[in-house]
């Protein structure tokens, strides 16, 4: 039996990420080194919950800058997995040679597609999938600047899945559910999903606003 997993912002390698997300390590002052070699081992065992048959659905930033590590690490686990370009993922098409990494990540053969938004049919509704949330939220947007303005998806009233953000909130606004690791320090199951869709809407399968 297989199911469907959602995630983002695995961040591998990447110290200041490793750093928020383990600060007794920090404070205990274990090295660099040790920092990131337990945030790898706190995710290969977020991992073990995956199945050969499984699909997961990866909404960005694999890596930063280690390309080729991230790359590496990924395949040795389970899962059919489906990447959507976060802006630290070289494939994210607002990098200047990011067709010549999508022929790299492509041939790599870690991932069965590659998107830079992409949709998935949950309890009947088509929810939306998107590195970015929705503009009003996230990087700066109370302070008058919003990074990434171009490659965030309109808000015309669809549900949508995302990452990006590093709060612990799971709902950071209306019609939106992140799946990222901040909120949940687990992968996201898609029953988890199928409950939060059911509970956007009303009688008639209308969506409340």
């Amino acid at each position: 039996m297989s199911t469907i997993w959602f995630t983002s912002d695995l961040h591998l390698t990447h110290l200041l990420v490793a750093k928020l997300r383990f600060p007794d390590m920090v404070q205990g002052g274990l090295g660099d080194e040790d920092i990131l070699d337990n945030h790898d081992r706190w995710l290969k065992d977020i991992w073990k919950a995956v199945g050969k048959r499984d699909q997961v659905f990866i909404l960005g930033d694999i890596t930063l800058r280690h390309e080729r590590h991230g790359l590496k690490w990924l395949s040795q686990f389970p899962g059919r997995k489906h990447l959507i370009a976060g802006n630290h993922d070289p494939v994210f098409a607002h990098h200047s040679d990011y067709r010549a990494a999508l022929k790299r990540w492509h041939d790599s053969g870690v991932f069965d597609t590659i998107q830079q938004h992409g949709t998935v049919k949950v309890a009947g509704e088509k929810l939306l999938m998107s590195h970015f949330p929705y503009l009003r939220v996230g990087d700066g947007v109370n302070k008058g600047g919003v990074k990434y303005q171009q490659w965030r998806l309109p808000d015309y009233g669809a549900l949508l899945l995302h990452g990006h953000t590093h709060s612990p909130d799971k709902e950071e606004g209306k019609r939106m559910l992140k799946v990222g690791l901040d909120a949940w320090n687990r992968l996201v199951n898609i029953e988890e999903v199928e409950q939060w869709v059911k509970r956007q809407r009303v009688d008639k399968g209308h969506i409340i606003e």
